[in-house]
């Protein structure tokens, strides 16, 4: 492995680690807290490090790190399908808790928190990481990002004993799988826009009568 790409994995190992970290204590009583907000603010450093160190002054240049960029066409098609499998991920997941099939009713929080928090997680795992990885591995890239966002995802969950090790498996297995999709049609596009658009409209469907965020969200 070269120079350049052990450095980009080491990148990707300390995020991973740093965000599992973040999520691990975020539920946490202080001053274990404090724990987490460390983790989360090495994870910005380090982005910010490496804005500052490659991207020249323009906003373009800078954006583009997180997978966004001018829409084209091709990005059509990719966008749609993310959609499609972001509600259909949710969808499964409502009739597996036995609810309908769509939601009857939407809470403000589904409709402005929650999917902005879940296209905030695909700015960091779809969007930078996985652009990131591609610099060693386009098919590497897809995996790491989503297991990424995985170990994040299960962390969460970890420490409050409400969850059973059953439901952290499941949530891992279908995490890492939506990540999989996800960071394959975002690889498509050549932006982060369908993982957004998936993501949020999981989030939408899944959190519909949400008034507030459940104990396992951030």
């Amino acid at each position: 492995m070269k120079n350049n790409n052990k450095l980009i994995f080491f990148e990707f190992c300390l995020l991973t680690i740093f965000m599992g970290i973040f999520g691990l204590f975020i539920h946490s009583i202080f001053p274990f807290t404090l724990i987490s907000i460390s983790g989360l603010t090495l994870v910005c450093l380090i982005i910010i490090y490496r804005l500052i160190k490659n991207a020249d002054t323009s906003l373009l240049s800078l954006i583009a790190f997180f997978g966004i960029k001018p829409f084209i066409k091709k990005m059509v098609l990719p966008l749609l399908l993310s959609i499609f499998i972001g509600f259909a991920f949710a969808a499964a997941l409502r009739l597996v808790n036995n609810s309908t099939f769509f939601p009857q009713t939407f809470t403000l929080f589904a409709l402005g928190i929650a999917p902005l928090i879940g296209m905030s997680e695909e700015l960091l795992f779809r969007g930078y990481i996985q652009n990131r990885l591609y610099e060693i591995s386009g098919p590497g890239a897809i995996i790491l990002a989503a297991f990424s966002h995985t170990i994040y995802k299960c962390s969460l969950m970890v420490l409050p004993s409400l969850f059973q090790k059953g439901d952290i498996i499941y949530l891992g297995l279908w995490t890492f799988i939506g990540g999989i999709f996800f960071g394959i049609l975002s690889r498509k596009s050549g932006t982060v826009y369908p993982a957004l658009a998936g993501h949020a409209v999981f989030d939408i469907i899944v959190y519909s009568a949400c008034e507030t965020a459940p104990w396992w969200v951030w």
